[in-house]
C-alpha cells in the first residue's frame, strides 16, 4: 500500500467532444516516461484500486484518480481507441498531506480488496458483492447471467452489486475466458463495453477443485518453478526432438522434465506434449503428440503441467496418474525356472573290467533224516548242499560316457506385481469456497 496518495489534478473533470460528454473516454496511468502502468486509486486511502482503464461516466466526467507520490504519465483515448491527450510529467502533490490507512486488518465489510481479487471463505452459497469462482457466468440484469445478473447498459450510473467492472477486467486480462449468449459461447466483440452492452456473459474462473499458485514470471523473469527450461532439438517430419541440458554442469534427467508435460517454443503446435522419452548419452529423446511445424536446432523451449506457466488463468495437474512404463525407475523383478519335461534324459556307461569276480560260499553235508529227503529229487545220503555267503551282496563300478552336447528346455516365469490403477497427487488439504471481488 502507498504511503501518500494525491488526487490527479485531471479528476472530476468533464470530457467534451462537440459539446457533449465524452461518455467512456478511458483514462491511463503510467510511470513517467514509461508504458509501464501505475496503480490508479478510487480513495486517498489506497483501500480500492480503478480498474484499467479509468473510464470517463455517462456525464463525461472522470471520477477521483488517486495516485502515489511522484511524477507520473497520464494517456486519454477516446472510445474507439483514438488518442485525445498524452500528458507526462503530471506532479503528484499530496491531499492536505493525506496519507493511506496504516498496516491495520479493516473490520467489515471488503473496502481492502480490488476488482477480481479472490478470498477463500469457509462458506458455500453466494456472497454479497463477490461471485464463485466456479466457472458461472456473470453480465448485466437481462443477460442470464448464472452467478451474477446485475447492471446496467454502460453508460448509465451502474447499481450497487453490478457485475460490470468484474465482466471489463476478466474480459480484458484472461482471452480464454468464454463470452457467452444465452449460456452459449460466442465470439468476443471489439471491446468488453461492447460485449457487455449487446447483453453478453463472461465466464468467472473454475477454480472447483483446484489450489492457486503463482505464474512462474509476475513482473519478474521466469522462476523456473512451475516450468522446465530445455535446449530443443526437432526434425521436420518426425515427432522425435532431442532435450539437452541448458546448463552443461547439470544434467538434463535432473530438470524435472516428464512424460505428460506441455511443450512451448516456436514451431510447436499450441498443446503439444511429451507422451514418451528415453535417454541417450547426454540428452532426452522425446516423442511428441504432434509434428513440429518448422526445424528447430538447439532453441530454448519450456515443458510444464501448465498449457503456459506464464499465462493468467492457465490450468494444469491433476488428481490423479497412472504410471507409464518410461516413468518407472529402473528395478528387477522376481522369476521362477524349472526345466521342462523334455529335458530328461540317459547317459550310456560300463562296468571296468575287473567285474569278473567269484563268490565265496559254505560247504556242508546234508543231515540224512529218513527217506524223505531224497524223495523225488535224486538227492543221496552222501551229497552236499553248497551256500554263498551273506556278504556277498555288493556293487560294481560304473564308468560313464561323456554326454555328447545337448541343451535342456528352460521355463521362466515372472512374478507379477502391482494394479495399473492411479495413485493420488493429493496433499493434506480442506475445501472450502473461493469468491472473487466484483
Amino acid at each position: 500500500m502507498p504511503a501518500t496518495l494525491s488526487l490527479c489534478p485531471l479528476s472530476l473533470q468533464t470530457l467534451l467532444e462537440d459539446g457533449r460528454p465524452l461518455i467512456g473516454a478511458q483514462i491511463f496511468v503510467y510511470e513517467t516516461g514509461t508504458t509501464t502502468p501505475k496503480i490508479a486509486y478510487r480513495d486517498h486511502r489506497g483501500l480500492s484500486a480503478h480498474a484499467r482503464p479509468v473510464l470517463t461516466n455517462a456525464q463525461g466526467r472522470i471520477p477521483p484518480i488517486y495516485v502515489g507520490a511522484g511524477v507520473y504519465r497520464i494517456r486519454i483515448l477516446k472510445p474507439d481507441n483514438v488518442p485525445l491527450e498524452d500528458i507526462d510529467g503530471v506532479a503528484a502533490e499530496a491531499e492536505g498531506g493525506a496519507s493511506a490507512a496504516p498496516d491495520t486488518p479493516q473490520q467489515g465489510g471488503d473496502g481492502a480488496l480490488s476488482v477480481g481479487d479472490v478470498i477463500w471463505s469457509y462458506r458455500v452459497g453466494p456472497r454479497p458483492g463477490f461471485t464463485p469462482c466456479d466457472g458461472g457466468t456473470i453480465g448485466r440484469a437481462t443477460s442470464g447471467a448464472s452467478n451474477v445478473a446485475v447492471g446496467v447498459p454502460w453508460g448509465e450510473e451502474q447499481p450497487d452489486g453490478s457485475a460490470f467492472e468484474l465482466f471489463r477486467h476478466l474480459w480484458e486480462n484472461d482471452p480464454r475466458l468464454a463470452v457467452c449468449s444465452s449460456e452459449v459461447e460466442v465470439p468476443r466483440g471489439a471491446t468488453a463495453i461492447a460485449d457487455w452492452n449487446a447483453n453478453r456473459t463472461i465466464r468467472v474462473p473454475d477454480l472447483r477443485g483446484r489450489a492457486l499458485f503463482g505464474l512462474d514470471t509476475m513482473s519478474r523473469p521466469p522462476a523456473l518453478r512451475a516450468q522446465v527450461a530445455a535446449a530443443l532439438t526437432t526434425t521436420l517430419g518426425s515427432t522425435e526432438a532431442t532435450a539437452a541440458a541448458l546448463d552443461a554442469t547439470r544434467p538434463i534427467v535432473e530438470a524435472g522434465l516428464s512424460i505428460g508435460m506441455y511443450v512451448k517454443a516456436e514451431g510447436i503446435p499450441e498443446g503439444t506434449t511429451v507422451t514418451a522419452m528415453r535417454l541417450e548419452g547426454e540428452g532426452l529423446i522425446l516423442t511428441l503428440s504432434a509434428l513440429p511445424t518448422s526445424e528447430i536446432t538447439g532453441e530454448e523451449a519450456r515443458f510444464s503441467v501448465f498449457r503456459d506457466a506464464e499465462a493468467l488463468g492457465a490450468s494444469g495437474g491433476s488428481s490423479g496418474h497412472c504410471l507409464k512404463e518410461g516413468e518407472l525407475a529402473p528395478h528387477l523383478h522376481e522369476a521362477e525356472s524349472v526345466c521342462a519335461e523334455s529335458g530328461a534324459h540317459a547317459h550310456t556307461g560300463r562296468t571296468t573290467t575287473n567285474g569278473s569276480h567269484v563268490h565265496g560260499y559254505v560247504d556242508g553235508y546234508v543231515t540224512w533224516s529218513g527217506n524223505t529227503i531224497g524223495q523225488g529229487n535224486g538227492l543221496r545220503a552222501d551229497d552236499r548242499v553248497l551256500n554263498t555267503y551273506a556278504s556277498g551282496d555288493h556293487f560294481h563300478q560304473l564308468v560313464v560316457d561323456a554326454a555328447p552336447d545337448h541343451v535342456h528346455e528352460l521355463e521362466t516365469t515372472l512374478a507379477e506385481t502391482g494394479s495399473g490403477f492411479a495413485h493420488n497427487n493429493y496433499p493434506p488439504a480442506v475445501l472450502g469456497t473461493f469468491y472473487m471481488k466484483l
